[in-house]
């Protein structure tokens, strides 16, 4: 049977600063580790594309702005995830991402969605 096609992970604009200016990183953490791992592991499994989405949403905000992010392959999924890269290379492509649609959503008082999209291969 299929997984989802994709996973979200609902954060305030506040955590998701907190986050990606690495003032609290482990608000998310656990939730997007684990949610990961399964996009990893179904991708390969069902040799499709799985994707996990951190939405963000301004104080007030309804309507849906900005969508964008990162692609990984299985190797750089599983460097972040686990040892000995454990996230080191990657993390920064991480908050960058996250920055960008902190910064989306702060400009244009939208929701904006970060997405990590793990290929099969």
């Amino acid at each position: 049977m299929a997984t989802p096609a994709s996973q979200t992970i609902n954060l305030t604009l506040a955590q998701a600063l907190q986050y990606a200016n690495l003032t609290n990183q482990s608000i998310f953490q656990p939730q997007l580790d684990n949610l990961l791992i399964a996009a990893k592991d179904n991708a390969a499994a069902e040799g499709v594309d799985k994707t996990v989405i951190v939405q963000i949403t301004p104080p007030g905000a309804t309507q849906l702005g900005f969508t964008g992010g990162i692609k990984w392959s299985q190797e750089t999924c599983r460097e972040y995830l686990y040892p000995p890269g454990d996230s080191t290379r990657v993390q920064p492509d991480v908050n960058n991402a996250m920055m960008a649609a902190c910064n989306q959503a702060t400009a244009t008082s939208k929701i904006t969605q970060g997405t990590i999209v793990v290929h099969p291969t």
